[in-house]
């Protein structure tokens, strides 16, 4: 009788110390495969964020935003001249063009490079 309680007992202590085996293995595999994305991760970055300026991916025409106007016709005006409405204002032709012209003279045109944070 004895014997056997002893067996038991042994028996139930290596249950007991694999266990605490298995959760620290489970803790150290999901530790090594949350370094592991973290390492693919800031290989992405540096593989995008380093690139020289002649192999980083580039469109044939620099992207410039654009702003579409519609003109806007009102029957009362006898002259039958053009109105364009951007946002809340209405322009006429002449204005337009000084407007545009300014911007287009005193915005710099060109590519800007912008810290990743």
């Amino acid at each position: 009788e004895a014997r056997v309680q002893d067996s038991q007992d042994e028996l139930q202590s290596h249950v007991k110390a694999h266990d605490r085996q298995s959760d620290a293995v489970r803790k150290l595999r999901s530790n090594y495969f949350n370094k592991c994305r973290l390492v693919e991760d800031l290989e992405e970055e540096n593989k995008l964020g380093f690139q020289d300026p002649e192999t980083s991916p580039k469109s044939n025409q620099p992207n410039i935003p654009e702003i579409k106007v519609q003109p806007l016709k009102e029957e009362e005006d006898p002259d039958d001249e053009e109105l364009y409405e951007i946002g809340d204002d209405v322009y006429q032709p002449e204005q337009l063009k000084k407007i545009l012209s300014n911007m287009l003279s005193t915005i710099k045109m060109g590519e800007t490079k912008v810290p990743i944070l």
